[in-house]
C-alpha cells in the first residue's frame, strides 16, 4: 500500500523529471518533437494530480507551482554552471572585451523596469479588486480567486510590456484599467 509520503516524493520526481524533459527539449534539441512535450506535460500534469489528491487543489496547486519553479531554476542553475565552464576555456581577450551600452538603451530598460514594476502592480492589483466587488459569491471564494488571478495577471502583463518595444501603448492601456478600477473601487 503507498503511504501519504510516498505521493509526495513520486510527485516530486515526476515534476522534475517533467521540467527536465520540457527544458531539455527546449534546450538541447535541433528538432522539436511533439512527443517530448507531450510527455514532458504529461508528468508535470501527473504531478500536479497527485499534489492535489494529497493536499486538496488549493494546497496541491501551490505545492505544484512551487516544485515546478524551483525545478525549473535548478535546471537553469545547472546549465549555467556549465555555460560558465565553457566561457573559462576562452582566451582571455575575448572574455573581457565589451561595450558600453548607449544612453538609449539604459533609458529604456529602466522605464520598462518602472513599467513593469510600479505601473502594472498597481494597475493589476486594482483591477483584481475591482473584479473582486463584481463577482458573485460569499467573500472568501472571491478572495481566493483574486488571490490565484493577481499573479497570473501581473506576469502577463509584465510579459506583454517586456514583448513590446514602444511603451506607450502598454503604459496608456495600464494607466486606463488602473483609473477605471480605482472609479469602480472609490466612487
Amino acid at each position: 500500500m503507498i503511504e501519504l509520503n510516498d505521493i509526495y516524493v513520486l510527485a516530486i520526481m515526476l515534476n522534475m523529471s517533467g521540467i527536465g524533459v520540457i527544458y531539455w527539449d527546449w534546450k538541447y534539441l535541433k528538432r522539436h518533437y511533439v512527443m517530448s512535450k507531450l510527455s514532458g506535460w504529461g508528468l508535470v500534469l501527473v504531478a500536479l494530480v497527485l499534489w492535489c489528491f494529497r493536499d486538496g487543489w488549493e494546497f496541491g496547486m501551490m505545492f505544484w507551482l512551487m516544485t515546478s519553479a524551483l525545478s525549473a531554476w535548478f535546471f537553469c542553475l545547472f546549465d549555467s554552471q556549465t555555460q560558465r565552464q565553457q566561457q573559462q576555456l576562452l582566451p582571455t581577450e575575448k572574455r573581457y572585451r565589451h561595450q558600453l551600452l548607449p544612453r538609449g538603451k539604459i533609458a529604456h530598460a529602466l522605464a520598462t523596469f518602472l513599467v513593469v514594476g510600479v505601473v502594472s502592480l498597481i494597475a493589476c492589483c486594482l483591477f483584481s479588486l475591482a473584479l473582486l466587488t463584481l463577482l458573485p459569491g460569499n467573500e472568501s471564494n472571491k478572495l481566493v480567486f483574486i488571490a490565484f488571478l493577481f499573479p497570473v495577471l501581473w506576469a502577463l502583463t509584465t510579459y506583454w510590456i517586456c514583448a513590446t518595444e514602444q511603451l506607450r501603448k502598454p503604459l496608456f492601456s495600464l494607466t486606463f484599467i488602473s483609473a477605471a478600477s480605482g472609479l469602480l473601487l472609490f466612487l
